[in-house]
């Protein structure tokens, strides 16, 4: 089958009103799964963590470091429907792993990558699930799930690491203002600096790729065109030419222009 391609560019979709934001019809499906399993992998191209989770422990293990034992039901963070494994940093100094229980409060865990200093955990009140990891390591992203429940209605937040505290306003659309938004993921993508986390949901509305800067903790949302069928068939790339995202779906392809979005990332 010929693929059907489209295309726009940031600065056109981001002026679309809506988003982001809220959506008046609920979407009952269940979102995408969010934990990895009793023992999964994740790698930075140089270096393979593998995260086992036992009874009551949890195990952190790396070729060539030590090996380093946490209280505690953890694993590393699934980050939408395509499968993609979180939980660590562009740098790769820093590793986060979510706790393995559903409910609240939420728990994370951070720890340094060469395995050998204790862990920070976080505990927050309510139903969180990690997001992202700034370049460093310093700004932990949250997604909170807000009522009522498989609504898919959530805020981006931002919890500070060095200050231990969750920030008071959520992260939103620059463009938009508005903090809710609602809708699954099903694919991502990360900038080559890391400085950009490319995520894109699935709504009633329309899909839209919810652009993170990791550096600055601000968002950019873009539309995409809305779809005949409603399944989680989609794909998110991003070009040979690290500005272009194609967005795939049932074979009809949209390339999202970002090129000005990059022209401002910190080197």
């Amino acid at each position: 089958m010929r693929m059907r391609w489209g295309v726009v560019t940031a600065v056109a979709v981001v002026a679309v009103a809506g988003a982001c934001t809220t959506t008046r019809a609920r979407d009952t499906r269940e979102p995408a799964p969010r934990l990895a399993g009793t023992s999964a992998t994740v790698s930075d191209g140089k270096t393979t963590f593998t995260v086992r989770t036992e009874q009551r422990t949890t195990v952190i293990s790396a070729p060539g470091r030590s090996q380093q034992v946490i209280p505690g039901r953890y694993v590393l963070p699934v980050i939408s429907a395509d499968g993609t494994v979180g939980g660590l940093a562009p740098d790769g100094g820093t590793l986060a792993l979510a706790s393995a229980a559903h409910s609240s409060p939420s728990r994370f865990a951070l720890l340094g990558t060469r395995l050998d200093r204790p862990a920070t955990f976080v505990e927050l009140t309510g139903q969180f699930s990690f997001d992202a990891l700034s370049r460093t390591g310093s700004m932990l992203y949250l997604v909170q799930h807000l009522p009522p429940a498989s609504s898919g209605r959530y805020s981006v937040r931002v919890y500070d690491v060095a200050q231990r505290v969750l920030r008071p306003e959520p992260i939103a659309d620059k463009q938009n203002l508005v903090p809710i938004m609602s809708g699954y993921p099903m694919a991502r993508v990360t900038s080559p600096s890391g400085t950009w986390v490319f995520t894109l949901y699935r709504s009633t509305e329309h899909p839209f790729i919810h652009a993170l800067n990791v550096d600055d903790a601000f968002a950019v949302c873009l539309d995409l065109p809305r779809t005949a069928r409603h399944n989680d068939a989609w794909q998110l790339t991003l070009g040979s030419d690290g500005a272009t995202l194609h967005a795939t779906h049932d074979d009809v392809a949209t390339a999202v222009d970002v090129r000005q979005l990059l022209a401002g990332e910190r080197r």
